[in-house]
């Protein structure tokens, strides 16, 4: 094979480390073909406006490769972003409501992950839903406040920077910004061979203004300058704490929101810190050597478009769904209303005529004339259960079933017990507080969810629990 073909099939068609074209070619005798590889990429190579710990400049190779994964990201996201720009922006959307719920629900969980926080789906539910969690998540807390403040930006400023640090810190304001000293973490000393685990603290400002030049650019797709950001971040360290987070906050404020929709900053691209992290740790020890950034462009982009092409092919899969439910649904919910609205009330009647007067008497109303069902708005609001004396619960459960005679007893008995705000119960719970069989149970508190006194969530696709639905 010639010196030129092994320059395209190694930079062309796989961007390739010197490990890799040795490997490939079973020798490690590669010198030549090597710096012949490297004279080739020289003409698509820029040199970023940043040099690394060492003031070498760092360099990225905007050739084939990057050009074209770089396309593909923007096309998906520009598809994802006309498809959620498209979405009835309805609070009945069924499917919209479970995409940005699982969305902020696969950002939190690549967090967690991230910082071996054990939590489980429902707990993420509540802080999506805002409500009170336990201690040990105030992180995740702090960072889902962060996602909530993203805005699309024309230009990424320090200002900016610290004013989403202070989010994800939790603070009204910051008493610093960038850290003075050095990173004490073991696994972020710095290494051997004069690899660095972070930027020495005296660096960092100067670094910092390299990095915001970059992200700030229009010479790079934003998919690239994203990547970039993202691993600029990660290499300098510039705060005390949380760099993986926030360079992931400056990655995604890099990135556009086209028709504002304010959808796209729920993309989790935070996977780009839980997935593949073995070859990235291996990618960044090799550009401090060799000072070539394409490597972790070309791998975190290819991260991106799994993201982006998941939460396609996620928001088709529950538009279809949802439509589906509607339509199968479309009678009941057809007959529901017509149900619910006041129908003109018809009086029918009869003459029956006697000798002196003719005397007019109301018919019997057929079952067609039939009175309308009255419909019952839901009782009570949830309360802290512990709180309340068992006199209190028992006047409430009759003041429920007084307001409310569609209930029956055990669920009014069941429901005044256990209606604490962020709390989820479950049928066996029904089952044991009422004493009756399962299927009561279970048609008796999805009855409850029905009218509106739970909501119904499913836990780990095996059951379902209820959570009190505050008015």
């Amino acid at each position: 094979m010639s010196n030129d073909s092994l320059q395209v099939r190694f930079t062309d068609e796989k961007y390739s480390m010197r490990i890799d074209v040795a490997r490939a070619l079973g020798t490690n005798l590669i010198d030549g073909i090597w710096n012949n590889i490297l004279e080739y990429r020289k003409q698509f190579q820029i040199v970023l406006p940043i040099k690394d710990i060492t003031k070498m400049p760092l360099t990225l190779t905007c050739g084939k490769k990057v050009n074209e994964l770089s396309k593909e990201v923007e096309d998906a996201i520009a598809r994802l972003d006309v498809a959620l720009a498209n979405q009835p922006a309805r609070k009945d959307n069924a499917a919209l409501y479970a995409f940005t719920h699982e969305m902020k629900r696969l950002e939190l969980s690549n967090i967690a992950r991230l910082r071996n926080i054990q939590i489980n789906d429902i707990a993420i539910g509540n802080i999506i839903s805002k409500r009170a969690v336990d201690m040990k998540f105030n992180h995740l807390v702090n960072y889902f406040n962060a996602l909530e403040k993203i805005v699309p930006v024309s230009k990424v400023t320090e200002d900016l920077l610290a004013d989403y640090y202070s989010k994800l810190l939790g603070q009204a304001e910051l008493t610093s910004f960038y850290r003075t000293s050095s990173i004490n973490s073991s696994s972020e000393r710095v290494m051997i061979d004069r690899l660095y685990g972070s930027a020495p603290a005296n660096e960092i400002e100067e670094m910092m203004k390299g990095v915001l030049a970059l992200a700030n650019s229009n010479n790079l797709p934003y998919s690239v300058r994203a990547t970039l950001v993202y691993y600029l971040v990660n290499y300098i360290k510039p705060f005390e704490k949380y760099n993986e987070e926030m360079a992931i906050i400056f990655a995604k404020l890099v990135m556009p929101d086209f028709n504002k929709t304010g959808y796209l900053k729920l993309i989790p691209i935070e996977r780009m810190a839980t997935q593949r992290t073995f070859e990235y740790s291996s990618i960044c020890r090799d550009i401090q050597k060799n000072k070539d950034v394409t490597y972790v462009a070309l791998l975190l982009l290819e991260v991106i478009l799994e993201t982006i092409q998941s939460a396609l092919d996620r928001l088709a899969v529950l538009s279809v769904q949802k439509a589906g439910e509607v339509y199968y649904g479309g009678e009941e919910t057809k007959k529901t209303k017509e149900a619910e609205t006041p129908q003109p009330k018809v009086e029918t009647s009869v003459e029956i005529k006697t000798d002196n007067e003719t005397q007019v008497i109301p018919s019997k109303k057929s079952k067609k004339d039939k009175e309308q069902p009255i419909v019952f708005e839901r009782y009570s609001t949830p309360i802290n259960t512990e709180e309340v004396s068992e006199k209190e619960l028992k006047r409430r459960e009759n003041d429920m079933l007084e307001s409310d005679p569609t209930l029956k007893v055990g669920q009014a008995k069941f429901y005044v017990r256990h209606c604490t705000p962020g709390k989820y119960y479950t049928i066996e719970q029904y089952k044991k507080a009422i004493g009756c069989v399962y299927e009561t149970a279970r048609t008796s508190m999805d009855s409850l969810a029905k009218k509106g006194y739970y909501q119904r969530e499913k836990v780990n696709n095996k059951k379902f629990v209820y959570t009190p639905i505050t008015k």
